[in-house]
């Protein structure tokens, strides 16, 4: 079935609606949050946006993940998950690997001399 013009302008328009909501919401939902790693807001402008209810939520500029805190992600318990924003929990792992190799280097020279 084709739609008009018109319909999909409302539809599209609903649908914008419907995302700023969402927006406002998670923005709500991260009031007073920070990063597991970095301790900053998770969203700078939540507290700014915790008290409107217009419906117009700003975008979000920076990523935001779940991080297992014991590694284990079969571990899905409401404690051992924090929120963080991406770029934190990249170079979280990152580091964390780097320093694996550097054990795993380090022994090696050890039994090699």
């Amino acid at each position: 079935m084709k739609l008009s013009p018109e319909s999909r302008k409302r539809r599209w328009l609903a649908e914008q609606r419907e995302v700023r909501k969402m927006r406002e919401l998670v923005h709500f939902l991260l009031c007073g949050r920070t990063c597991y790693f970095c301790r900053k807001p998770l969203s700078p402008l939540a507290d700014a946006w915790c008290a409107h209810g217009n419906s117009e939520g700003p975008q979000f500029t920076d990523e935001i993940t779940i991080h297992h805190i014991d590694g284990n992600h079969e571990n899905n318990a409401p404690e051992n998950k924090a929120l963080a924003h991406r770029a934190c929990h990249k170079a979280h792992h990152m580091n964390e690997r780097w320093a694996k190799k550097e054990r795993a280097n380090g022994s090696k020279e050890t039994t090699d001399a």
